[in-house]
Order: C-alpha cells, then sequence, then structure tokens
C-alpha cells in the first residue's frame, strides 16, 4: 500500500466513528438553539449553536460544515444574509431556513438566495430530521460531484502530460493545478539527488520562491520523514513531533499535507501542501484526489528521469563518438563498417565516415595490411570474449601504412549469438617510431658503452657503484661483479692525489656533484688495485637527476692517465735539469762580470737576493719571483762590453766615462733579447736603470711603462750600491741608502716597492751579506 492510501485509509475509519455530519446552529433565542443542539446530538449529528450571525461566520471561515441551520428573523444580521454570507465563504454549504412566519414569498426569496429548503417553526424533531437526512445526501452527492471533477481534471493533467520530456514543465503543471483545484496557499515538490542522500525543492508555488534549490538532508525534517519511510504526513495547527526534529514547519502554516511520489516501489519526488490563510482542516476528500494526482504523476515523473538519462547517455555517447581522437567503429561479422565515427575516417584517409562505410565492404583485404591479422582477432574474442590492445597494421585510403592499436570485442543477442563487433582504433604510428627511435639509440648506446675508450660508471647517492662499462673493468681491474659490489670511497680503493697525499673527501668528484648538483672536470686522483698498483686516473663527472629534480646518480668517465703520468714526471725531471742548467749558465755568467769588475764583486748576488725579498713581500707569484731572481743574477751583464780600466779606475769616472757605462743597460739587453726565457729576461735587463720620473736610462720610460720587476730591481741596485764600498769612495751604509729611498719614494722609486724594502730593513731586520 502506498503512502497516500495508508493515510486514506487511516482518516476513512476515523470519518467512519464520526457523527452523521457537523450542522450549525445560529437562532437568537437562546433556549431554543440549546435544545435544538442537544436534540441533534443525541441523533448523531455534532451540532455547534450560536445565537449571533457574525459570530457563526467568523468560526466558519475557520472549520468546515456540512449543513447551516439558522433563523430567518434575528437581530443585526437576519437569516437570509448569513445564508449569502455563509455560501460566499463555503460554496458547498447547506442551509435550511427556520421561521415561524412561512409564506410562498419568504419560500422563493430563500431558495433564491441559496437556501436549501425551510421549516416552519414550531416544529417536531420527526419533522425536521426527514429534512436533515435528505440534506445531507445532497451534501454527500455534491461533495461526490466535486471529486469526479477533480479527478477528471487529473486524468487531463495526466494526459496533457504523459508525453512531455520537459521536466520543469510537467513540474510547474502539477504545482499549478495543486495550487488551483484544492484551495492551497503553498505547493512545492522536492525531488531527491542522484545519491538519493538529499531531497531539494524543484519548483515553488505561492511565495517562498527563494526555497528553488535549497538541498535538505534525507534525514533531517518532515519531507526527509515522508521520504525515508514512504508514508504520507497530514499536519492540522501547530506540529510537535520528534520524528521531525529538528526541522519543524514553518509557525505560519495552519495545516498540510506531505505525500511521498511512489513508481514501483521507489522514491521520485515528495509533494507538499500548505494551507497559510485559513483554519479549516484538511478533508478526507482532498487527501482521496492528492492521492490519485500522484499515483498518475508519479510515474511520469519517473518515466520522464529516465527519458533524461537515456537522453544524456545518448548525447553523451554521441559526443564522445563524434569528437573522440580515436576510431571508433562497428561492423558486420563480413567485415564490413556498420558505422564509424569522423575519427576513423581520417585515420584511413577517407574525407567522411559516409565514404569510408560505402568503400570498404572488406576490412581483411581492404584495410589490414596482413589480412590472417583479422582472422586473430576474430580468434582472439571468440576465446576471450574481446581482443585488446592488439597491434597491427593498416592500409589508408592512399595505400600508405601506418601502424594502430586496437580493442574489439563482440555484440551478442540474448541467445548468445554474435550479431556483430565494437572496436576503438588509435593510431600508433608515432609511438612506433619513437620505439624504432629508441631501439636504434639504445643500440648505439650499448655499442659506445662497449667500445669507449673511456671508462664509464654509475654511482648512486649512496656512493654504490650500479653499473660500469667494459673499460671500466679494465682500468680498475675488477670484474663488473665486483664493481658493483664495491662502494665509490671505500678504503680499498686507497685514494690519494698525484703526490701520494690522502685525497680530501669533500673534494671527490661524487661528492662535489652531490653538493652542487654541478658536473666536475679533470679531477687527478689515484687508486690501489689489485696486487698494490697504484693508477693515475684523470676524472669527469656529471649529475643525473631524477623526476623531482634531484640527483640521484652521478655519471662519470674514468681516464687512466698513468703513462701520460710517467710522461709528465720524466718531463718535469727534464725541465728541472733545464732549469739547473740554465741556472748554472746564468750563473757563469754572472761570474764573467764579476771577473770583469772584481771591486763590484758580490753586487749582483745581494741585490738578486734583496730583489727576491722584496717580490716576495709584495706577494709576487712564484713563477714572477723566479724571473727576477734569473734577471737580477745577470741584470749587469752588458758591462763586458766596457773596458775594464774604466769598471776598475780608482776615481770618479769622466762624463763620457759615465756614458759609456751607462750603455751597459742596452748591451745587456742585446746580450739577452734572441734568448727564450720564460720570463721577460732581458727587458728587466734593459730597464733596471729606468725611473719612475722619466729620469732614468736608456729609454727614459716612466710609470707603468717599466715592469714592476725591474722597478724592483732598480731599488734594490740602489741599496745594494749605496751601502757597498766602491773603488772611488767607501760605503756609505744602509741608512744612507734607505734615506735616499724613502726621500725619493714615489718620485724616482715605486712607492710599494720602496715600502717593502724600507720595511724589510726597518720591521724585519733584513741584511745585506758581507756589508
Amino acid at each position: 500500500m502506498d503512502g497516500y492510501e495508508k493515510c486514506w485509509g487511516d482518516m476513512k475509519m476515523e470519518h467512519n466513528n464520526l457523527k452523521l455530519g457537523r450542522i450549525m446552529i445560529v437562532d437568537d433565542e437562546a433556549e431554543l438553539m440549546t435544545a435544538l443542539c442537544e436534540a441533534l446530538a443525541a441523533q448523531g449529528y455534532e451540532a455547534n449553536g450560536f445565537t449571533a450571525g457574525a459570530d457563526a461566520l467568523k468560526v466558519l471561515v475557520e472549520q468546515d460544515y456540512d449543513l447551516l441551520l439558522t433563523d430567518l428573523m434575528m437581530p443585526e444580521m437576519d437569516g437570509i444574509a448569513l445564508l449569502k454570507a455563509g455560501i460566499e465563504i463555503d460554496p458547498n454549504l447547506i442551509c435550511i431556513i427556520m421561521t415561524g412566519h412561512g409564506t410562498v414569498q419568504t419560500a422563493v426569496e430563500a431558495m433564491q438566495k441559496g437556501a436549501f429548503d425551510y421549516i416552519l417553526k414550531p416544529f417536531k424533531l420527526n419533522t425536521l430530521m426527514p429534512l436533515l437526512s435528505r440534506a445531507m445526501e445532497v451534501c454527500s452527492l455534491r461533495m461526490d460531484n466535486i471529486q469526479l471533477k477533480e479527478t477528471v481534471a487529473i486524468h487531463e493533467l495526466g494526459k496533457a502530460i504523459a508525453f512531455s520530456t520537459d521536466l520543469n514543465a510537467i513540474l510547474n503543471k502539477v504545482a499549478d493545478a495543486t495550487l488551483q483545484q484544492y484551495n492551497a496557499d503553498e505547493v512545492s515538490i522536492m525531488l531527491p539527488t542522484s545519491g538519493d542522500k538529499e531531497l531539494y525543492v524543484a519548483i515553488a508555488r505561492g511565495g517562498h520562491s527563494e526555497y528553488i534549490g535549497e538541498r535538505v538532508p534525507m534525514e533531517r525534517g518532515i519531507a526527509g520523514w515522508v521520504a525515508r519511510n514512504h508514508e504520507t504526513v497530514i499536519m492540522d495547527g501547530k506540529v510537535d513531533d520528534p520524528r521531525f526534529s529538528p526541522v519543524n514547519p514553518r509557525s505560519d502554516i495552519r495545516a498540510a499535507i506531505s505525500m511521498p511520489m511512489m513508481a514501483g516501489g521507489k522514491l521520485v519526488g515528495v509533494l507538499n501542501v500548505n494551507v497559510t490563510k485559513s483554519h479549516r482542516q484538511i478533508t478526507l476528500g482532498q487527501v482521496k484526489a492528492l492521492g490519485i494526482l500522484v499515483s498518475i504523476i508519479s510515474p511520469i515523473l519517473e518515466n520522464t528521469w529516465l527519458n533524461i538519462r537515456v537522453r544524456e547517455a545518448e548525447e553523451k555517447f554521441r559526443s564522445i563518438f563524434e569528437n573522440s581522437t580515436e576510431g571508433i567503429y562497428q561492423s558486420t561479422l563480413e567485415g564490413q563498417f556498420i558505422t564509424a565515427n569522423t575519427a576513423m575516417a581520417t585515420m584511413l584517409g577517407y574525407d567522411s565516415p559516409e565514404e569510408l562505410m560505402s568503400v570498404v565492404t572488406d576490412m581483411a583485404s581492404q584495410v589490414y595490411v596482413n589480412p590472417e591479422e583479422r582472422t586473430k582477432v576474430r580468434q582472439m574474442v571468440e576465446d576471450n570474449g574481446q581482443a585488446k590492445s592488439f597491434e597491427t597494421q593498416f592500409h589508408r585510403k592512399d595505400r600508405s601504412v601506418i601502424w594502430v592499436s586496437m580493442s574489439t570485442h563482440a555484440v551478442r543477442d540474448k541467445k548468445g549469438n554474435l550479431l556483430n563487433y565494437d572496436g576503438i582504433v588509435a593510431d600508433i604510428s608515432e609511438r612506433k617510431e619513437a620505439e624504432a627511435w629508441l631501439l636504434r639509440e639504445r643500440g648505439m648506446v650499448d655499442r659506445i658503452m662497449k667500445t669507449s675508450p673511456a671508462g664509464i660508471a654509475v654511482v648512486d647517492r649512496k656512493g654504490q657503484i650500479v653499473f660500469a662499462n667494459k673499460r671500466a673493468e679494465e682500468i680498475l681491474c675488477l670484474t663488473k661483479k665486483e664493481i658493483t659490489q664495491r662502494g665509490y670511497n671505500v678504503s680499498e680503493w686507497h685514494i690519494t692525489d698525484f703526490d701520494g697525499n690522502p685525497f680530501p673527501e669533500e673534494q671527490l668528484p661524487l661528492t662535489r656533484v652531490m653538493n652542487t648538483a654541478n658536473p666536475v672536470y679533470g679531477v687527478r686522483l689515484t687508486i690501489e688495485v689489485t696486487g698494490g698498483q697504484r693508477v693515475f686516473l684523470s676524472i669527469n663527472g656529471a649529475p643525473i637527476f631524477d623526476d623531482s629534480g634531484h640527483v640521484s646518480e652521478v655519471i662519470f668517465t674514468i681516464d687512466d692517465v698513468t703513462q701520460f703520468r710517467q710522461a709528465e714526471e720524466k718531463i718535469e725531471k727534464s725541465i728541472k735539469q733545464l732549469e739547473k742548467s740554465m741556472e748554472d749558465t746564468i750563473k757563469a755568467m754572472s761570474m764573467v762580470v764579476e771577473t770583469r769588475d772584481p771591486y763590484t764583486a758580490g753586487h749582483q748576488g745581494r741585490a738578486t737576493r734583496l730583489s727576491v725579498a722584496i717580490a716576495e713581500k709584495l706577494n709576487l707569484s712564484e713563477s714572477r719571483i723566479k724571473g727576477i731572481l734569473m734577471a737580477g743574477s745577470i741584470h749587469d751583464i752588458g758591462k763586458i762590453y766596457i773596458p775594464a780600466e774604466i769598471l776598475s779606475k780608482p776615481s770618479r769616472l769622466s762624463e763620457n766615462e759615465m756614458e759609456f757605462v751607462r750603455t751597459h743597460a742596452q748591451k745587456g739587453y742585446d746580450i739577452m733579447k734572441d734568448i727564450d726565457f720564460p720570463w721577460p729576461v732581458a727587458r728587466i735587463i734593459l730597464e733596471h736603470h729606468e725611473r719612475m720620473d722619466g729620469s732614468g736610462y736608456p729609454n727614459g720610460k716612466s710609470n707603468n711603462e717599466i715592469l714592476l720587476e725591474s722597478r724592483i730591481i732598480a731599488v734594490a741596485d740602489v741599496v745594494e750600491a749605496m751601502a757597498s764600498h766602491r773603488p772611488y769612495r767607501p760605503g756609505l751604509g744602509i741608512d744612507k741608502a734607505l734615506e735616499e729611498i724613502e726621500k725619493n719614494k714615489g718620485i724616482i722609486y715605486d712607492p710599494d716597492v720602496a715600502d717593502a724594502c724600507l720595511k724589510l730593513f726597518r720591521e724585519e731586520g733584513y741584511q745585506l751579506e758581507g756589508i
């Protein structure tokens, strides 16, 4: 039994226990009115009496009565006026006039105003009872007629919406019809959401349009209770029922019906009818009529929902079919296309699906490059129900070939007979080309790894060697298995630098790459391999990043440079021997000068050592200091062209003799200029008598035109010369020499060089040997 039928049955049982009818008695004679009420109550009627028409009308507005029994002559409002006002309130009200002055005219006027009949006073009860019985029969017939009209209207509504597919139009018509036919003030229809966990207001009439779209959980409120229990709820007056907590009706609702809308045992909605402007109770007839309405529209709603879902599914499938980037088709068992989408036609080079379906009548011979492949596909479908991701080659319209991946399944009838094939096809030509390219690249990489002259190894972030090529095995004197079982920085390697010193861990290639995520190049170290042999290596390393951008491994190239290192050592030894020979040669040349000028013997050596000390004070590089040492040792080599009698003259030289002596700088340059030193020895010799202010010789250079090395030897040369003994004068002493340097610092002597020289003597206690 549906919810409204159960409610109707309960109300019918309750109605059967009620009185024969409800009668409103109005008479200004209170005793007569009271006596009549009691008499009719004893006969089985529910009778309520009033002495004034106005009071009766107030009650009639709020309550339903079957009969109005009123006196004709009353003060303020007579029976005819009351009759007219009562029928305006309830057009179905049966009215009987009581009068003590009955005339034909009185009867005609009462009947014209809508009276059912009249009775003369005084009357006996047995005279009134037949009249009341007849009136109640007419009342019942009227109600049956009303219900019949309502039922006809309901059926007409059902016919009007039966074939509609517009859900909103159906809901609007149902709400309007309910509002109009049942004298309701508000109507709403709530529908379940897709998950059946909530109800939402789909339509609302009579105000409160703001409720449309509002959602209510199934477990809450009156409508939720109705939806869960599939039972109708009828409410009169204030509702305080814990079943409906926490959502109770609004305080302005005076009567309401909430009825489940069922179709095949399934909830399709809840119909809510509210009365807010009247205190009249909901009648059995109204409940019955609403039940009929709901029984008719519920299946229609369900069918409409089903049609909407089917239409949406069809539209969705059509959209997928038409817009899919993959080919979708249906074919006969013989291999003719029944249907195909645009993507399928485009993939095979046809202008339209229609052209494809008209041209291709046998897929095996016209589409498959190898017709036997279709036989394989059909067999797979027969054995497994489907062929999934089967890769094959198809001919396009122009007979070019593409690679495809196809999935096919069988369509069968209810008896299991095979009807046709449905399939999806994807063009994988690019993927196949990429796979072939990767295969070629992988083969190339494999060949590179096998034939590379450099060792290649991959180390993970934990320092474990995870890969090594053949050359790496040869360099490390280990098998691949042994290598991949050994860590990168384990003690067995005994890693050192080329000079045999322990290699700092933070400078190891793996550590540097992991810490900086940058490549390293040319890291030189040695390891100890099997048998205790040391192998000299040059290593390059680069990071390998994972998907998150972190260094996951490091790839190394390893070159065995042991032979190169041995060659370097031989070269270094030869260079040292050459340097030794060169130094010996320079020393010999220096001795030649001192032999020619015995009175200045030791000058070049002392000046050179002071020059070196100044250069070290100025933090010059080791190479530049070496150049100063070489040039300083022979800076007066040009004096071998000066006659011995001039060099050893015990008195002051004449101006001509001095000019002759001054040529020794240029002569020395000329002697040394064609010798290929790694330092500017010839230029230093040429410039060692130049001065910062341009007052020196032989070319009068100034400031930065003079090499720093030349400026250093110039200062040292002056200090040594002034402090030392000469044939024509005794030594002036170191203090006089330093005074000269300090006085002309920044003028003729480089200020930085002069400061360094002064600090050596005054702060560090430097001394010239033999003075």
